[in-house]
């Protein structure tokens, strides 16, 4: 993204939800007025966020530490995942659950202080859109560059907070979360059971990771969803703006059309009376010449 629309984007980015498209639409014209097409064309796409990305966008400046905090969790995570640290596991899901209320709590007073009633929906949104930023590098970064349109939710793969490691690893089955400790002699156990698989053979998915497909593809069809609705609110308020600008130049030109309309006719009757004097003014000087005529003849 261009440097001058970072800086631009970032102040947008913090602006109330509902003076969000009027803000955006104002630098558009600004650029547009400097002759900065690229810049207007960009700015241009901005979409309006919804109150839970603007809650975050907020919280990564006004708790940027504990929004670091949070998401530096995610390195030891999966190290902790992958070696099947249960003890660690519980030490970030509780420092994870800490600092996530924490953050949910503020978004509560940054809303509050803002006049902005904060939904448990929109908090399940902050919840969901953390939590996919200690797996997902791609949501971190967009967390931590404060521009969020939408939230974000976790629909990858592999390791989730609230997912288990996948089977042959030292995490235990695939029903059980990974915050759970796991017995050595249940690991052993899993392990052996891995190893009698034929090699380069494949299993049948088990039930729990049928169910968990159908849930990741509902959550992508969710969140895509979602971000359909927020792209098609955002094109509906913005052509309902120009609707309703369009609808008040109407006005103002009519308006104008009336005065004109009113100097016209009132000009029309000057230049009619300046003609009567006009030719009233002939008629004097025709006499006068008369009367100079005969004056002259005598």
């Amino acid at each position: 993204m261009d440097a001058d629309v970072e800086e631009v984007a970032a102040r947008l980015y913090v602006v109330p939800p509902d003076q969000f498209v009027a803000a955006r639409d104002e630098q558009v014209r600004r650029a547009r007025d400097q002759g900065r097409r690229e810049l207007a064309h960009a700015l241009s796409r901005l979409r309006r966020p919804t109150h839970a990305a603007w809650l975050l966008n907020l919280l990564v400046r006004e708790r940027a530490d504990a929004v670091e905090e949070l998401l530096a969790c995610r390195e030891r995570f999966q190290e902790a995942y992958e070696s099947g640290d249960g003890g660690l596991l519980r030490e970030l899901s509780a420092r994870r659950e800490r600092l996530t209320t924490e953050l949910v709590r503020a978004a509560r007073r940054i809303g509050a202080n803002r006049g902005v009633r904060v939904t448990a929906e929109t908090v399940r949104e902050i919840e969901r859109t953390l939590g996919a930023a200690l797996v997902d590098p791609d949501v971190a970064r967009r967390v931590r560059g404060g521009r969020l349109a939408a939230p974000a939710e976790y629909v990858g793969f592999g390791p989730a907070w609230s997912a288990p490691p996948a089977p042959g690893r030292r995490g235990g089955p695939a029903e059980e979360a990974p915050g759970a400790p796991q017995p050595a002699r249940r690991r052993r156990s899993a392990r052996r059971h891995a190893e009698r698989e034929p090699e380069g053979g494949e299993r049948p998915p088990r039930p729990a990771e049928r169910r968990d497909e159908r849930a990741q593809a509902a959550r992508a069809a969710l969140e895509e969803a979602e971000r359909e609705l927020a792209e098609r609110r955002a094109a509906l308020e913005e052509a309902t703006r120009r609707r309703d600008e369009a609808q008040r130049e109407l006005v103002a030109a009519r308006a104008r059309v009336r005065d004109l309309e009113k100097r016209l006719a009132a000009l029309d009757r000057g230049v009619r009376a300046e003609s009567r004097r006009h030719d009233r003014a002939v008629g004097t000087l025709a006499s006068a010449r008369r009367r100079l005529e005969q004056a002259t003849r005598r």
